[in-house]
């Protein structure tokens, strides 16, 4: 497990995705989804890679090929993406190995941490992929940007 930080594969794997749930009936190319995010493509093929081998992103070979969401949007959620790109995640090293620390049994921030991993923990497994298109689609909207196509539940 590594110390929560949320890096720039994150943050490319969540736009990613977002873009993907706008196309649900679509193979999407990387370079597509590449200009439509601002993502470099190459990075983003890794990335994309990655999330296939987590089994959150099909992957389709061939002239017309490229990616799309392995099932609906609304049945992926942030936590599943971000683990998918960085592994298990905690706020602390503490949280998963107490012993590595001499001041745990006596560590009057432990609690706090605790509480902490979990509410973050509950925030990032109660948002879905629908959730960030949907807001998406509300700020293109508000920005008056293009409409992207209305998400298939």
């Amino acid at each position: 497990m590594k110390e929560m930080q949320i890096n720039r594969s994150t943050d490319y794997a969540l736009r990613a995705m977002t873009f993907l749930a706008t196309q649900p009936d679509q193979v999407s190319m990387v370079n597509e989804i590449a200009l439509d995010q601002g993502v470099p493509p190459k990075f983003l093929a890794r990335i994309l890679q990655m999330l296939h081998k987590a089994g959150l992103v099909e992957s389709h070979r061939g002239i017309r090929g490229g990616f799309r969401l392995a099932r609906p949007a609304h049945q992926v959620n942030v936590l599943h993406v971000m683990e998918a790109v960085e592994g298990p995640l905690t706020i602390n090293f503490c949280l998963t190995s107490p012993s590595i620390c001499d001041q745990s049994e006596r560590c009057p921030s432990l609690a706090v941490w605790e509480r902490a991993q979990a509410a973050f923990m509950r925030v990032l497994a109660s948002t879905t992929i629908a959730d960030l298109a949907t807001e998406q689609q509300r700020r293109d909207h508000a920005l008056k940007l293009p409409k992207l196509p209305v998400l298939a539940e």
